[in-house]
């Protein structure tokens, strides 16, 4: 609805009044004070007074005075806003009402401060309204979507800076570090020599953007443990500052975490691995494996030379189906273990039986040749 917005010039109520009015009078609600509509912006409501009323029929030539010590800067307020008589009941000694503010029948005579004559029937005054603030749905939907984008931006930026926060943490032994991407620029081959390969892997495999490599040290890899080692120190020479990857080494006393990130010795580790952990006993495998999926890697490589017990196997592959979008690779050494590699052939892995003599070859190949 249109309407016109203007201040009572008698009491400062702020009022409204319909557009339809604009121009002609109007009361306010507050006060009951007769005032002017404005008819356009800019222009000021005024009060309307009532001149001193003209001798009616039976008065005397000469008017009784009105007591000038009453102040029309207190205006009458009738009992209703929509009520212009207030009768006080009390007659003058010439019959009339002794009320200065008397309503007579028909249209009375206003006047405004700037001079202008209003000439209307106080009955039939509208009642100006107290001004009341509008806002448009349109408004409110612009604040809550403002509001909305201010906390989804808020929360974005504060799971990347705990993002980066992490990323720059260091877990050492024993924990799940974060594992970020690795370049893939080649694809298995299993005759391919590890030695010779100058991107990570774990003996020949590329790895994932996040990877985990088990290694089981039971004395059955006695013969091969330090060769294995040597190759996977290889692979994780070639990581560069920022990427990062884990290997979990299963041995007689436990398990240990060797973090490859390119900025630890994590590589002489490697290197050195059979000789600290000499290969010895039946190492808890599943242990093993369940702390490499404490770090939730997307690719998972399991390296053994045994021949695990069948409930120690299911253990194994059940862990492993439990972890969605997990790659499982698996190598065994002179072992062929069908349950883990159908669990591999699944999750789409590979599944490889390394003969021994291959990885002597691998060695030998890579050996410096006398006289170089």
């Amino acid at each position: 609805m249109d309407v016109v917005e203007l201040d009572c010039p008698s009491c400062g109520t702020l009022l409204e009044v319909d557009r339809g009015f604009a121009g002609g009078v109007c009361r306010c609600f507050h006060c009951g004070a007769l005032l002017t509509v404005p008819s356009r912006a800019g222009v000021r409501a005024e009060r309307l007074t009532r001149p001193e009323r003209p001798d009616r029929p039976g008065r005397p030539e000469t008017p009784k005075a009105v007591d000038q010590t009453e102040s029309y800067e207190t205006p009458w307020r009738p009992e209703s806003p929509y009520d212009a008589k207030a009768d006080t009941g009390a007659d003058d000694e010439y019959g009339g009402p002794a009320d200065e503010h008397f309503h007579e029948e028909g249209p009375v005579t206003y006047t405004t401060a700037s001079g202008r004559t209003f000439r209307f029937d106080d009955e039939h005054v509208p009642t100006a309204r107290q001004r009341r603030k509008v806002v448009r749905a349109t408004t409110y939907g612009v604040v809550i979507g403002l509001t909305l984008l201010i906390v989804v931006g808020a929360a974005l930026g504060i799971i990347l800076l705990l993002s980066a926060i992490g990323g720059s943490t260091n877990t050492g032994n024993g924990g799940a570090p974060e594992i970020v991407e690795i370049d893939r620029e080649f694809t298995y081959d299993p005759l391919a020599n590890p030695l010779h390969i100058d991107q990570p892997n774990a003996m020949g495999l590329p790895l994932k953007a996040k990877s985990a490599v088990v290694l089981d040290l039971a004395a059955e890899s006695q013969s091969w443990a330090t060769d294995v080692a040597q190759m996977l120190a290889s692979g994780a020479a070639r990581v560069k500052p920022g990427q990062k990857y884990q290997v979990v080494v299963a041995h007689d006393n436990g398990a240990d975490v060797i973090v490859v990130d390119g900025n630890t010795s994590a590589a002489s580790q490697l290197r050195i691995v059979a000789d600290r952990f000499a290969p010895a006993g039946a190492p808890d495998f599943l242990a093993a494996v369940k702390k490499a999926l404490d770090g939730e890697p997307e690719q998972l490589v399991l390296i053994t030379g045994r021949d695990l017990p069948h409930d120690a196997v299911t253990a194994v592959v059940d862990a492993c189906a439990g972890r969605e979008n997990l790659r499982l690779d698996v190598l065994t050494i002179d072992v062929e273990m069908l349950d883990l590699s159908d669990a591999a052939r699944r999750s789409g892995g590979e599944a490889q039986i390394l003969p021994r003599n291959r990885i002597n070859t691998w060695r030998e190949d890579a050996e410096p040749s006398p006289g170089d």
